[in-house]
């Protein structure tokens, strides 16, 4: 080694390691974003700029935005007094948060024109660069079940409104866990038989203080299907392109619509992997199906651990698995929350689960 190459080797390293420093704070930055964790300034930014692209452009509209979300008992959506000025958030701190998540994260990024004269569109982004328009979104939380089971299912909630609810459900869900002293995550899997009221709780929260949300899953039986992995990958497809099409049908969220998927992360190398070519299809789908009314904008897997969205997927794709599954008259404390969650969706207990398509539920066979 020469004197050279060792300085060399320990700039290389330190690049390295922040580059993995910055994926890691991006991650869960998402992760916050998916479970709206609005706690600190950052999440709040990076929920806002998620959910209504047209802030992305202009550190004023962000700022607008962030007061009438997040600081309505001070601001009222016109004049501000002297008074109050000083008490609602500044226009620099906001535009610094702003300008972290989108350079430094590339999160939520402006449109190309808003780089270019901010200085930020990089050379090989201007031919993929594209605008967002500010359209209502879609926010959809998909996990999976039955791997080794006799269907492969994967379940979902959809969030179809501005998504202030999901402010009111996560402090819902966190006053039922502190009631019931329940410090876990919910997870079908781990439920214990003594927490099955809380479960239940929780179902009922999402299903009275839900507002415009809805929950769909897809299954498709498990025998002959060789590479699973594949499989789920068109499952999560067929789920979100049927979804779509079951809301327009029942004209509660038209198109145009943003798509945001958020699926919870198990393993990386196969969860990225799913999720690019996920994209892939959807974007193809948006052009040729949907004539460019959708718009793809962000899937991403994150760890459901943060995310109280994906446990409720979790919940909902695990009972469907039971019931599917099940092949005896034995039943336990399991049977007894999946059964509770389909009745309350109205989906009737049969081994086939019939398919049911309704406003709030919707149940697709393969």
């Amino acid at each position: 080694m020469t004197d050279d190459q060792e300085p060399a080797d320990s700039l290389q390293q330190s690049i390295e390691d922040r580059e993995r420093k910055i994926e890691e704070e991006r991650q869960i930055l998402l992760t916050r974003v998916g479970s709206s964790d609005v706690s600190t300034l950052r999440h709040r930014v990076a929920w806002l700029l998620n959910r209504y692209p047209s802030t992305r452009n202009s550190d004023i509209a962000l700022q607008l935005k962030h007061w009438e979300t997040f600081e309505g008992e001070t601001f009222h959506g016109s004049y501000i007094s002297a008074e109050d000025y000083p008490r609602l958030t500044r226009l620099t701190s906001i535009a610094r948060e702003r300008a972290r998540i989108q350079n430094q994260y590339k999160l939520f990024l402006a449109d190309p024109g808003v780089r270019e004269h901010r200085g930020t569109l990089e050379e090989d982004e201007r031919e993929t660069a594209r605008t967002i328009p500010d359209h209502p979104v879609y926010a959809v939380f998909l996990d999976e079940s039955g791997k080794r089971s006799s269907h492969l299912i994967v379940g979902s909630l959809w969030f179809l409104s501005s998504g202030s609810e999901s402010f009111q459900l996560l402090r819902s869900t966190n006053d039922l866990k502190k009631r019931r002293k329940f410090s876990g995550e919910f997870h079908f899997a781990e439920m214990s038989k003594n927490d099955v009221e809380a479960y239940k709780e929780l179902i009922d929260i999402f299903l009275t203080q839900g507002g415009t949300i809805s929950f769909k899953f897809i299954s498709v039986p498990r025998q002959g299907l060789g590479d699973i992995q594949a499989a789920l990958g068109d499952l999560y497809y067929h789920l979100l392109i049927k979804g779509i099409d079951h809301e327009q049908s029942t004209g509660r969220a038209r198109l145009p619509r943003i798509l945001q998927g958020w699926k919870d992360s198990e393993e990386l190398g196969a969860d990225r992997l799913l999720m690019a070519n996920l994209e892939d299809r959807l974007k193809q789908a948006a052009a040729s199906v949907y004539e460019n009314r959708l718009v793809i904008d962000n899937l991403a897997a994150v760890n459901s651990q943060s995310s109280i969205f994906l446990q409720v997927a979790d919940i909902m794709a695990s009972s469907a698995n039971r019931i599917l599954s099940r092949t005896g008259e034995s039943r336990n404390h399991k049977d007894q929350l999946a059964e509770y969650l389909l009745e309350r969706l109205g989906i009737r207990l049969t081994p086939d689960l019939d398919v049911l398509t309704g406003d709030l539920a919707a149940h697709i066979r393969i």
